[in-house]
This record gives structure tokens, sequence and C-alpha cells, in this order.
């Protein structure tokens, strides 16, 4: 997996420089900023989460707009209605070896965390009542999930995979959105995009330390072999936005788009 995202990486775009209403669009690019593709234009609305399921060769996204999951080959064929009826699916992560995918809702009635089948079927409310969830990452090995609560009650919360256990990790913070996980190095990676930061902390919630300041980051990915943090920035010039690459003591321009996947 982590071979597959230095050569390729799909990002979500929302392609609306100057036209209402406009369509989302799904991009693949390669991560040196090559090759930009555009693989799915029609039938979205408002594209927001992604993640791959590289082995199967497909991608699962969230479409906000629609208000619904959809799923299609790497290629951008084949695209699927999955989960339809959705009030505001924010962000979403797959358990491949599970056969199941987690997903967010921003703003629906009532709040909550969701689970299916990777074919859509058996839709299940794992935690209700968050406050306007949006990232969403998870911990296979551990049995547990991560997600971002931005809004008024921004803070970082875990849960095991069925729901329960539900504990609050870090609080405070003012609307977080992206999270990513390092699972083998402990910590766990979340964008603020208010306080303009891009934050880590150990896996418990402690040693918050800000990495990033000055972008207002959205979402966020790591490359853990090279030892990179991806991060979307929407910024003042038209969409779509520019997504930076970031290294210790270096930020360039890596390619564009609205809001892309973790992979871990």
């Amino acid at each position: 997996k982590h071979a597959f995202v230095r050569l390729v990486a799909l990002v979500v775009g929302l392609f609306a420089a100057a036209v209402v209403n406009a369509a989302g669009i799904i991009y693949r690019v390669n991560l040196d900023g090559t090759g930009l593709t555009t693989l799915v234009t029609t039938g979205l609305s408002d594209p927001r989460g992604i993640d791959l399921d590289v082995t199967a060769g497909q991608m699962y996204w969230t479409d906000i707009g629609a208000q619904n999951i959809q799923r299609a080959n790497l290629d951008g064929t084949g695209v699927t209605d999955l989960v339809t009826g959705l009030d505001n699916p924010a962000d979403i992560a797959l358990d491949v070896s599970g056969g199941q995918m987690y997903w967010t809702d921003a703003s629906g009635t009532p709040l909550m965390i969701q689970r299916a089948n990777l074919d859509g079927s058996a839709v299940t409310g794992l935690v209700t009542g968050v406050t306007a969830a949006y990232g969403i990452a998870l911990d296979v090995s551990g049995d547990q999930m991560y997600w971002a609560n931005g809004t008024i009650d921004g803070k970082i919360q875990r849960a095991n995979l069925d729901g329960s256990a539900v504990t609050g990790l870090v609080t405070g913070l003012s609307s977080p959105r992206g999270i990513a996980l390092d699972v083998s190095g402990g910590h766990m990676y979340w964008t603020d995009h208010v306080t303009d930061k891009i934050q880590r902390a150990n896996l418990d919630g402690t040693g918050v330390t800000d990495l990033v300041t000055g972008v207002n980051a959205h979402g966020i990915a790591l490359d853990l072999d090279a030892g990179h943090i991806y991060f979307t920035a929407p910024t003042q010039i038209p969409l779509p936005a520019t997504l930076w690459l970031f290294a210790p003591g270096l930020a360039s321009l890596g390619f564009v788009g609205w809001r892309r996947k973790r992979v871990v």
C-alpha cells in the first residue's frame, strides 16, 4: 500500500471556478504532480471523502450534495451507488479485510457514524450524538476508529469499531477536519481549518504539538515510508484549491484538488 501511494493518489475536486452549482470531479495524479487525469465527471454533486481498495481495483467516495456513497473502478468506470438517502456524508474509511466501510455524517439527524458492507448492504449506526463529525481513520488491527468533531465542540474522539467505548482524546479544538493515523509510530495527525494548523498527538491524546501553522488545511494523508504529510488547503483563488506537500523544512506545491483521503 505504501508503494502504491508513492506512485499514484486520488483526489476529489470540487471544480467550481466561477461556475454556480458546478459538479464534482474525481482526479488521479502522480505524486510528482504529473499525469493529472480526470476519472469521473458525471453523476457527482459535491464529493468529499475518498478511500481505496487497491487489491480489488476500486475507489469509494462520499458525496454531500448527492447524499450518497458511490464506488467505481480505479480508472473511473463502473460508477455504482452503494448507499443513498444519507444526510451529509463527509468522510469515508475502508476496512477491506473486514469487508466494511465506515463514514461520518457532518449534519445528519441524528448525527452519527455509520458502517456498512462494501456492497452498501447492512447499514448500521455505530455512534450517535457526535457533533459535526468530519474526518475518520481506522486502526483495524487495534479494533478502533478515530474521528474529528468540528464546529462548536471541537475534539478528537475514539471508539471501538463496533461503536462502543467512545472516548474523548483531545478537546478544546476549534474546527478539526481531516485525521490520519501512524499506528506503528503511536501518533495521530489532524487539521484545524479555523486555527490554520496541522497538529499531532499520541494516540491517547497526550502530547499535542503544532506541526504546521498558517495553512487553512482540511484533508490530510500520510506517506509513512517517505516521511511526508499531504494535505488539502482551500485558498482564495478560483477552485480547484491547492494541495500542498509538507516535509520537515520544505513546503512545495503538489497537485490540485479539494478533498483527498489518507493512506497509512
